[in-house]
């Protein structure tokens, strides 16, 4: 494996990363990243920043920084590699292969597996090519499912990364790790993380990871027996391209603030982060 990722790092150092564009805001502002729905569960684009309402400990707070601009997307796709899913591994490699084709050319990303050991490629790019060859050439299924740990790993991946950061993690809802799971979900409150779940047919998140997906403002999906996987990674694509760009000025006390984003048109509703650790 380290042999592979080391012929596949020298020929990522020959491509130059273009420069990302991000949505900038001052140092004491809270980026919040919101997905807005329609009644029927679409995604709603170009809407104005008139037409938003955000509430820090309930009160109105004054929008600062506004863009329904694309914002490309920093994530790391981590699949579940363990021994319950050998029987899924062509449909989940097909899936993540999706996933890949549907990217921006200023998208990055980082693939990465949680099975016998939580293997993280070192490799954050948009080159297409490299990351397919990762996801054929290094990912297998056997034994565990150390989904908590690979959740942390992956944040750990993006520690010096800027801007939005998002997780997706593809699992069969069971978990034998034995690390914090508190911990693990304060990483990603207070990193600022966008954590995104898949759960496949027969199984469901636990009730610890669908809270987590929901104060972070990502998604949780449930997929059938014959849903096609690739979709829903194409969703989590389109809605994370989707996304309104919203800041807020920190409360600068040095606590934890709840946050709610709410729309003006009565018939549309947001997902977006539910906290924030305030700056002193």
């Amino acid at each position: 494996m380290r042999e592979i990722l080391s012929v596949l790092a020298v020929s990522f150092l020959l491509v130059l990363p273009q420069q990302q564009p991000t949505f900038r805001a001052a140092a004491d502002t809270i980026p919040i990243y919101a997905t807005v729905r329609d009644s029927n569960g679409r995604l709603v684009s170009h809407l104005t920043q008139d037409d938003f309402l955000v509430f820090d400990n309930g009160k109105p707070a004054p929008i600062t920084a506004f863009s329904s601009d694309v914002v490309p997307m920093t994530a790391v796709l981590m699949l579940d590699m363990s021994g319950s899913m050998l029987h899924q591994y062509k449909r989940i490699v097909d899936a993540a292969s999706h996933f890949i084709d549907v990217m921006l050319p200023a998208d990055r990303v980082r693939l990465g597996s949680f099975g016998d050991e939580v293997a993280v490629s070192p490799l954050l790019t948009g080159d297409k090519g490299i990351l397919r060859r990762v996801l054929h050439e290094e990912f297998w299924p056997g034994n565990s499912t150390p989904l908590w740990q690979g959740l942390r790993e992956a944040m750990h991946s993006l520690d010096h990364e800027t801007g939005r950061r998002v997780v997706v993690a593809l699992t069969d809802g069971h978990d034998n790790c034995q690390c914090a799971k508190d911990d693990v979900a304060i990483q990603a409150i207070s990193g600022e993380f966008l954590m995104y779940a898949v759960s496949l047919e027969g199984s469901s998140l636990s009730k610890d990871m669908a809270q987590l997906v929901d104060v972070t403002g990502g998604g949780r999906f449930d997929i059938s027996q014959h849903a096609d996987l690739g979709e829903a990674f194409a969703g989590i694509v389109d809605e994370l391209h989707s996304q309104y760009a919203i800041g807020i000025a920190s409360a600068r006390d040095g606590r934890r603030h709840t946050l709610k984003v709410q729309l003006k048109p009565e018939h549309l509703t947001a997902r977006a982060r539910q906290s924030y650790e305030a700056v002193k």
